[in-house]
C-alpha cells in the first residue's frame, strides 16, 4: 500500500495555459477534489505571454462577418505540414477551438475584442484581447481570470512544488506523483494526473536529442525560459506512456537581440538582406506577403554563419518614414514604443504597462517618426 503526504482525485502538473483550463474543467464537470503543482510562484507559464489565440468559426468571427471556415484552416494547416503531423489531433483542434472561446468568455473579465491574421496564417483566426492600446494582453488577462476561478471553486494550488517523476501501482497505471518543494520531497496520491508542463527549449540534453544535426549557438529560441525543460516529457518517458513527438523548427528572422526598432526595420521589404558574401538570398517582401512568416528565417538559416546583413539607402529610409505605413500586426503591436524587454518582463507583469511613451498608446507608426536618430 502506497504512503503518501497528501491525496487527491485530480493532479494537474503545471499552472500554464494548459493547467489551468484543466483543473477548472475538471472542477466544473463535477471532480471533488483537483490540485494543481507548480514549480514557479507565479500562476500562467508561457501561456501568460502569448498575444492571441486561435480559433475558427467562432462568437467574435460571425460578429465580424469573416466566414473562414474549419475545413479551410484544417487544408491549409495540413498542406503547411505536408501532412507530417497528427491529422486527427490538428482537426480536433481546429473543432474544439471555437468552444473553448466561448468557455474562456464564460468567464468574467475575458472578451475577445480583437481578431486579425497574424502568426503565419492568411485567415483571420487570432483572437486578442486589447486594453487601452494595441498590445494584447490576451495571455496574461486568461491566466489571471482563470487563476482566480480556479480558487473560487476550491482548485488547490501548490506553487514552488517541482513534479520530479510519476508513481505507478502494481498494475502500472498511474497513481500519483513524487515532488519537491523547498527541498523537501513530497508524494502526492491522485486517481487521475493531468500533464500540462511547458515544452523542452531549456533543455538543452533535449534540444540536442531531438535536433542533432542543427546549431543553435547563433539562434534566439523563443521563450526559453528556464523553467520550460521537458519535466513532463521525461516524466512520461520514463514510464513508457509516451513516444516521441513529432517536433519541427519554424524560424522567425532575421532577428536582432534587444533592439525592437532594428528588428522591425528588418522585417520591411524596403530592406535589402545580404549573407556575408553580400549577395541577396531571399525575396525580402516574403514577410508582409507570404502568409508563412517563417520563409525569410528558413532562407536564413542557410546562410554562412545564419548572419545577415540589413542594406537601406538614406532616400528608402526618408520615403518609408514619410509614408508612415504600418506593414505588419508586429508593428501595431510594437511600434508604439515598447521596452525591448518586453519578452522577459510580461512573464510577471501585464504586458499593457510596457508602453514606454504613453503619448504614442495606439500608434503603429510611431517608431517611424525617431527612427533615423535611433539608427543614428
Amino acid at each position: 500500500m502506497e504512503k503518501f503526504d497528501l491525496t487527491t482525485d485530480i493532479l494537474v502538473i503545471g499552472a500554464g495555459g494548459s493547467g489551468l483550463p484543466a483543473a477548472l474543467a475538471a472542477k466544473e464537470a463535477g471532480a471533488d477534489d483537483v490540485t494543481i503543482v507548480e514549480r514557479r510562484k507565479l500562476t500562467g507559464g508561457t501561456g501568460a505571454i502569448i498575444g492571441h489565440m486561435f480559433a475558427v468559426e467562432s462568437r467574435p468571427m460571425k460578429e465580424r462577418g469573416i466566414t473562414v471556415t474549419k475545413d479551410q484552416v484544417f487544408a491549409r494547416h495540413m498542406e503547411s505540414a505536408h501532412w507530417a503531423c497528427d491529422a486527427r489531433l490538428a482537426r480536433n483542434l481546429i473543432n474544439a477551438s471555437a468552444r473553448m472561446i466561448d468557455w474562456l468568455e464564460s468567464k468574467e473579465g475575458i472578451h475577445f475584442n480583437h481578431i486579425s491574421a497574424t502568426s503565419g496564417t492568411r485567415y483571420q483566426t487570432s483572437h486578442a484581447i486589447r486594453e487601452g492600446n494595441n498590445i494584447p494582453v490576451t495571455g496574461r488577462v486568461i491566466a489571471d481570470v482563470l487563476t482566480r476561478e480556479c480558487k473560487k471553486a476550491g482548485v488547490h494550488f501548490l506553487m514552488g512544488t517541482r513534479a520530479q517523476s510519476l508513481i505507478m501501482d502494481g498494475e502500472k497505471k498511474v497513481a500519483g506523483l513524487v515532488a519537491t518543494k523547498k527541498g523537501e520531497t513530497l508524494r502526492i496520491g491522485a486517481k487521475a494526473v493531468i500533464i500540462a508542463t511547458g515544452s523542452i527549449t531549456a533543455n538543452e540534453a533535449l534540444r540536442k536529442k531531438f535536433y542533432p544535426e542543427k546549431d543553435f549557438s547563433k539562434t534566439a529560441i523563443t521563450a526559453c525560459h528556464p523553467w520550460i525543460n521537458g519535466d513532463g516529457y521525461l516524466m512520461a518517458k520514463a514510464v513508457h506512456c509516451l513516444g516521441d513527438p513529432l517536433m519541427t523548427t519554424l524560424y522567425i528572422g532575421p532577428y536582432i537581440t534587444g533592439h525592437m526598432v532594428g528588428q522591425m526595420l528588418l522585417s520591411r521589404p524596403y530592406i535589402h538582406l545580404l549573407n556575408l558574401y553580400g549577395k541577396r538570398f531571399v525575396n525580402e517582401d516574403l514577410m508582409v506577403t507570404n502568409d508563412d512568416h517563417s520563409m525569410i528565417g528558413s532562407a536564413l538559416d542557410r546562410q554562412p554563419r545564419h548572419l545577415c546583413f540589413g542594406l537601406m539607402d538614406t532616400a528608402s529610409l526618408r520615403d518609408m518614414v514619410q509614408k508612415h505605413e504600418v506593414l505588419s500586426n508586429f508593428e501595431g503591436m510594437f511600434g508604439q514604443g515598447v521596452d525591448d524587454d518586453i519578452y522577459t518582463k510580461a512573464a510577471s507583469t501585464r504586458v499593457d504597462g510596457l508602453i514606454s511613451d504613453e503619448k504614442n498608446a495606439g500608434n503603429g507608426a510611431a517608431w517611424l517618426d525617431h527612427l533615423e536618430k535611433d539608427l543614428d
